[in-house]
């Protein structure tokens, strides 16, 4: 698997088209996937044969082998329902239906004496029952549904705050810029993964590409399927993180076409002004929020070729009030007083399995900001304009060997990681200047309102561009001793050649 991405830090658009095709034994990104196994009998080992996957929706085919002791495992297989078909050496069959979430790994035990399910006829109720076990790994790990995403209710449509959901995490949202954080440690010990892409943000605080210093969303919610945040004990696959693991993955579309649209807007009166800008006498703060998107899908060759869009946009316009807390100097700087707009644009379109991703955004300087003691009064614009750029050509490839029998069920997964990433960086903090007035002291001596006794501004700093290039192994065994008991192993190791920026010397001039 060949993934092309460019990421940036302070994400403002992402712009993709994507088609999808399905076939037998196609690869899919592991960290994205369920796994079903089980046994296949008539009251003893069935002997050798193939189970075979259909998903139900999109008739997308994957093939298991059944082991001479009837044991069989199908992994890296989308969430979703598939219908199970066996047929044994000897060419008996049986077949089942199962639903499987993102990350599960669920136990199918298929009888060749029934004919599937099992239907017990209660005069004129017939009951049908099939019930599937869920294995419990070493991991810890909450799952949001598409149900959820979808009926649970939030206000600016971030996928990402549903992963509240999970014991020990956090989602902080504040009116520049929000974050997500777990098990006590900051935002920078998360990462993210959709369809098996590793979202992490490598320049900046926030964890998540794009979540610093941003009111956008990393991704179209209607894109996604759904995800599993992992808090404990993760796999040996996932990268780059200390503290919790998000995984997800996106819609892919079907054999029936299907669409939706949403207008989501709300209005600066519908909010509740703050009691100290109410007490200043200030009009109430404009907050103006409108989203608006839709999605389609559906088949190109059914059964064979799909497609998949979504396209999101957000408009916000904030109001941000500059005021004197000692009002007996309002006169002087009056015309910089009041309430100023900050509007934020974003247009997301999402896709099944990223491929290309491109963004960048500036954080300009644009508000005013006083502090004052004493008739010391300081001014002027944002301190932090930035543009951060991230850029990386993965080469990546999973092996997943199921079928290795020693001391019981082997599922073996390795796997190989290479990088090539430029990171650019371009910093002008405290290059708006900045005014100090002393308008107690005499005019005529030190300065008044119109003349500052100090005006600072930093020397500019040349814009920055680093190389770095990541290798990463790993290998993973999830070795099923018995029906009861299994032993979940695994190593990763990861290597990165510049990551600090080695060379980096403090420019001679500052």
């Amino acid at each position: 698997m060949i993934k092309f991405n460019t990421r940036s830090a302070a994400l403002a658009a992402v712009s993709a088209f994507a088609i999808t095709a399905g076939f037998a034994g196609a690869a899919t990104a592991q960290s994205a996937t369920s796994t079903l196994r089980g046994t296949v009998s008539d009251g003893q080992a069935a002997g050798t044969g193939t189970v075979t996957a259909t998903e139900v929706a999109t008739g997308y085919v994957t093939r298991g082998r059944i082991g001479e002791n009837g044991q069989y495992v199908i992994p890296g297989l989308r969430p979703g329902t598939f219908r199970i078909q066996v047929t044994t050496s000897d060419g008996r069959t049986t077949e089942d239906t199962v639903t499987l979430a993102l990350g599960q790994v669920g136990t199918l035990d298929l009888d060749l004496t029934s004919t599937g399910d099992a239907a017990t006829n209660v005069g004129e109720i017939v009951v049908v029952g099939r019930r599937t076990f869920n294995v419990r790994t070493s991991e810890v790990g909450t799952s949001v549904s598409q149900q959820q995403i979808n009926n649970l209710p939030q206000i600016n449509r971030n996928f990402l705050n549903f992963a509240a959901l999970a014991p020990g995490v956090r989602v902080t949202e504040g009116d520049t810029e929000r974050t997500i954080t777990a098990g006590g440690q900051p935002s920078s010990a998360i990462n993210v993964f959709i369809d098996g892409q590793n979202q992490k943000s490598l320049i900046n605080d926030g964890g998540i590409a794009g979540q610093d210093d941003s009111r956008g969303n990393p991704f179209p919610q209607a894109a996604v399927q759904e995800f599993r945040v992992l808090t404990q004990n993760f796999k040996a696959e996932y990268e780059q993180a200390s503290s919790a693991i998000i995984t997800s993955v996106t819609r892919s579309g079907t054999n029936d076409l299907s669409g939706d649209m949403f207008v989501t807007y709300q209005d600066s009166s519908w909010i509740a002004q703050n009691v100290f800008s109410k007490a200043r006498g200030e009009e109430r703060p404009q907050l103006d929020r409108l989203q608006y998107g839709g999605s389609v899908g559906g088949p190109i060759i059914e059964d064979t070729l799909h497609y998949f869009l979504s396209y999101e946009r957000k408009e916000e316009t904030r109001g941000s009030s500059v005021f004197l807390r000692r009002t007996e100097y309002t006169p002087l700087f009056e015309d910089q007083l009041g309430t100023f707009e900050g509007p934020f644009e974003q247009d997301l379109s999402g896709q099944r399995y990223v491929s290309y991703r491109d963004a960048s955004a500036t954080t300009p300087g644009f508000q005013f900001r006083y502090d004052q003691s004493d008739g010391i009064f300081n001014a002027g614009g944002g301190t932090n304009n930035q543009d951060l750029t991230q850029e990386s050509l993965t080469f990546k490839n999973d092996l997943t060997f199921n079928d290795i029998e020693a001391f019981g069920l082997h599922t073996v997964k390795m796997g190989v990681k290479y990088s090539i990433q430029t990171l650019s960086v371009f910093k002008q903090f405290n290059r708006n200047p900045q005014f100090t007035y002393d308008v107690d002291a005499r005019p005529e001596v030190v300065g008044s309102n119109a003349i500052p006794t100090v005006v600072s501004l930093n020397l500019p700093v040349d814009a920055t561009s680093v190389d770095n290039n990541v290798l990463g192994l790993y290998i993973q065994d999830d070795w099923q001793i018995t029906d009861k008991l299994e032993v979940n192993m695994g190593l990763r190791w990861d290597y990165e050649d510049n990551a600090v920026n080695n060379d980096w010397r403090t420019p001679d001039d500052i």
